[in-house]
């Protein structure tokens, strides 16, 4: 019974094999293609976007995208320079993408009230901590 479960759990199928392949692929393409210059009238430098980062919180629960602070504090030189990339062109257009508008509600129980009932909850929304970073970039720019 235990090769069997071994066998079912652990084998990897060809597409799966084959789909790890791709996104490894995909991975090393993004970290070693040329980032292009950006334009000489960018609203976002990525030295500002490094700074806002540091001033993000450090110890919230994760976005409504599941992606933590602490992940966006640690990515690369190159994600910065895209995602800076990504800000100025957010800028440009004045369209903030649909999906950052979008939250997760949860409840939070209140001291020592019934769990159960409505009003004993606090709700709060999560929302994505790069929507967040944009925010204080955007709020920070227009003054």
């Amino acid at each position: 019974m235990l090769q069997r479960t071994e066998r079912r759990f652990w084998q990897d199928t060809p597409e799966i094999t084959s789909h790890h392949a791709q996104v490894e692929r995909q991975v090393q393409e993004f970290l070693t293609a040329p980032v292009p210059p950006l334009p000489r009238d960018y609203f976002v430098s990525p030295a500002e976007t490094v700074k806002m980062i540091a001033r993000l919180p450090k110890r919230k629960a994760l976005g409504s995208d599941g992606i933590p602070i602490a992940a966006i504090r640690q990515l690369p030189k190159r994600a910065m320079l895209v995602m800076t990339r990504l800000f100025n062109g957010i800028l440009w257009t004045a369209h903030f993408p649909r999906n950052w508008k979008m939250g997760r509600v949860i409840a939070i129980p209140k001291a020592g009230k019934d769990p159960r009932l409505v009003t004993s909850q606090w709700p709060i929304t999560l929302l994505s901590y790069i929507a967040k970073l944009f925010e204080l970039i955007d709020a920070c720019t227009a003054t």
